[in-house]
């Protein structure tokens, strides 16, 4: 029998215990202990033997109290009432340590008292986190609809996809809560994902002893494609995710912002160029710029930083060698007409006095939970090395879904689209270029790893197409754009995407047939 634990999260008066008992009160197949970190003015309704109570809460030590309660072998379900001042990070770390086969961690909820979250939100910066951390929040002590509207909207900037619930709605939360039982986390998603992909893909190569010969070709096409882009590209995604990590965790924006020169001009250019010596991989400098805007970097310095540094990364420039063979003409252009884009893109913001007010100015937003991925430093954020592992963990699990989507929409088109075809588009230049360009927006892959899905193109298309793949794909693609939009005005992002796009069409054109 497993056993799953609840974490019911929340500041005295939130309403915490409230939410409880309504639970209590719909229990009918479960026997639940309840352990408490406080108490309030209201009691659990449950009995002595069920209720648990944490002697010194200031310790923050739960794992023993758990121990005991898994000791005992009569609970269904664990669930844990928090104190949203102590530190949910270790709770949730010391509880990962703790999990077996026998107990695992289910729904953590944040009851919020609404009425004073705003302030809650400016001056206890623990409550970000712990809604950030959260399957699903419940706001509570509140009546006015257009409020209610108006706090979820902010919460769900703190976390994408979060469920947002509130003391006016009529839910059952015994279903609320056994919901997270059988859903499955982001990471879980994706690795369901690939196994599922892996799996197909075995099945695959069994079947292909049933076809006839020329299905027998089409397969061993396809396959040879797509196992050969994974197997090649593998090694680079790995060390560039160690890189970009270790330096992201370890280095402080603190000592990337001293390195601007005043000048603008000159800021841009060395922005530009700053991505060879703090190379961040392409989803978390979307934080790191933001993080840099509101620590006082100009917003033209900060985005030329967020274009350039995945394409001129020392791993992807040697990641795009590799790929193509060594010839050195790839990552050359690669590398140049990046940087001219990105000198380009901070030129127009320079130019159009673009400032501090395309940041959206709400809670922080996360694009992943290794601690150092938000937008200020948190308090009490976990050891350098766990975030460093957290975030190659989290990144990992997000990108090879685009990379596995990639390699096999490369290999259906080099098996299934007609050559005769492929070599009349071919003909025409600037619609090879923007089909190309708008293939490595749409599949979002890992800088270190396109180079290897752009070579397989080459035949197909041409040196020009394949370079306009190369050099539009790191600088912006649709995940990109999602972060993006999260954190910037809709005004602000499409501006930067269309200008993006412009830019390189133009440069690609105009420039990169003189040196090819």
């Amino acid at each position: 029998m497993t056993v799953k634990i609840n974490i019911i999260s929340g500041f005295i008066g939130s309403g915490k215990t409230t939410l409880i008992n309504k639970y209590i009160n719909e229990i009918s197949d479960e026997k639940v202990a309840f352990l408490l970190g406080e108490t309030g003015e209201v009691e659990i309704d449950a009995k002595d033997e069920d209720i648990f109570i944490i002697e010194d809460p200031q310790q923050e030590d739960y794992v023993p109290y758990v121990k005991k309660i898994m000791k005992k072998a009569i609970h269904d379900r664990i669930i844990i009432e928090f104190n949203s001042l102590h530190n949910l990070e270790k709770l949730i770390v010391d509880l990962e340590d703790l999990i077996s086969e026998n107990i695992k961690v289910s729904t953590k909820i944040s009851v919020v008292d609404g009425s004073k979250f705003g302030f809650l939100a400016n001056s206890i910066p623990s409550i970000v986190e712990h809604i950030h951390r959260s399957d699903l929040v419940f706001l509570n002590q509140i009546e006015d609809k257009a409020l209610i509207k108006e706090l979820e909207n902010k919460v769900k900037t703190i976390k994408r996809g979060l469920t947002v619930s509130n003391s006016k709605e009529e839910l059952s939360y015994v279903a609320t809560i056994k919901k997270y039982d059988k859903s499955l986390s982001y990471k879980s998603l994706n690795l369901t994902f690939i196994s599922f992909c892996l799996i197909a893909f075995g099945i695959l190569f069994r079947l292909i002893n049933t076809l006839d010969n020329t299905s027998v070709n089409y397969a061993q096409t396809f396959t040879t494609i797509f196992t050969g882009i994974l197997v090649e590209a593998l090694p680079f995604i790995m060390i560039g995710l160690f890189v970009s990590s270790i330096l992201h965790v370890v280095i402080p924006s603190e000592l990337i912002l001293k390195i601007f020169p005043k000048n603008k001009f000159l800021a841009i250019i060395v922005a530009s160029l700053a991505g060879l010596f703090f190379p961040v991989c392409d989803c978390a400098v979307i934080p790191v710029a933001r993080r840099l805007i509101k620590k006082g970097v100009d917003v033209p310095v900060a985005i030329t930083y967020m274009i350039a540094s995945p394409i001129v990364d020392p791993v992807v420039i040697m990641a795009t060698l590799y790929a193509f063979a060594g010839d050195i003409r790839f990552a050359a252009l690669r590398v140049f007409l990046g940087l001219l884009v990105a000198i380009i893109i901070g030129n127009i913001m320079l130019a159009t006095k673009e400032n501090q007010s395309i940041v959206i100015d709400s809670l922080t937003p996360q694009t992943c939970d290794c601690g150092f991925c938000s937008e200020d430093e948190l308090e009490e954020a976990p050891s350098k090395i766990r975030g460093v592992f957290r975030h190659v963990e989290t990144e990992f699990f997000s990108i090879m879904k685009f990379i596995i989507i990639g390699a096999a929409v490369s290999g259906l088109i080099h098996t299934y689209i007609p050559q005769s075809f492929l070599i009349n588009l071919s003909e025409n230049q600037i619609l090879s270029v923007i089909i190309l360009m708008i293939a490595a927006y749409l599949m979002s892959m890992c800088a270190t790893s396109d180079a290897f899905v752009g070579r397989s193109f080459i035949n197909a298309f041409g040196m020009l197409p394949v370079t306009g793949f190369l050099v539009f794909g790191p600088i912006m693609d649709l995940k990109n754009t999602l972060v993006m939009s999260s954190m910037y005005t809709k005004r602000f992002v499409l501006k930067v995407v269309i200008a993006t796009f412009i830019a390189t069409l133009a440069l690609i054109l105009t420039v990169a047939p003189r040196l090819l």
